[in-house]
């Protein structure tokens, strides 16, 4: 009985490793190492649709009928502006600000101009990813992964960003984590359940 259990394990496990559970690659379909880095909607657009894609919540559902009524309900508005030090949340560097979390209709990110230009197309990924996660999901530091760790690690690569989002799209799956703008779109949870 012993080795049956030693047996199903390995089997099993193998099985597990070997049938992962598939995720769309923003580096395929945002073509990521091409973006323009003042093409700030372009990075925006990659995150929403790997969200789309890849989270429960919006699976098999019109995506264009969820980025007209969800995603364009949000009022994103993303832009570079120095961050001084009186806007800074913390000690550290400070590379974008999320000044919409917790304000469910509004996503408001501030980009610091300079960092932005010194950062490649994967650590300008992970940052607008970071602020994204907690302007639109309200995803706090500490929550769903290292993506959502408050200092962003001194190196990454496509292979550990994709890793990080990973997880974070299990995390807000996990959490049937949506926007939820009820302001503006009373039926918004109904459009996410159909």
């Amino acid at each position: 009985m012993k080795n049956f259990f030693i047996l199903f394990f390995v089997v099993s496990n193998s099985y597990a490793q070997s049938n992962p559970i598939k995720y769309y690659n923003p580096f395929s379909f945002a073509k990521v190492y091409n973006i323009n880095p003042n093409n700030l909607d372009a990075f925006v657009n990659a995150f929403y649709y790997d969200f789309y894609k890849n989270t429960d919540q919006f699976k098999n559902k019109d995506f264009v009928k969820i980025y007209i009524n969800v995603f364009n309900s949000l009022n994103t508005e993303i832009y570079f502006k120095e961050i001084n030090e009186s806007q800074m949340k913390e000690d550290s560097n400070v590379l974008a600000v999320a000044w919409g979390m917790f304000d469910n209709c509004k996503v408001s990110i501030q980009v610091n101009p300079n960092t932005w230009q010194k950062a490649d197309n994967v650590r300008r990924l992970w940052i607008l990813y970071h602020e994204l996660a907690h302007d639109v999901f309200n995803i706090e530091h500490g929550q769903g992964g290292p993506l959502m760790d408050s200092e962003i690690p001194p190196f990454i690569d496509e292979v550990k960003f994709l890793n990080a989002k990973d997880i974070l799209v299990r995390y807000v799956s996990k959490n049937n984590l949506y926007p939820k703008c009820s302001t503006k779109f009373s039926e918004l949870d109904s459009l996410l359940k159909n």
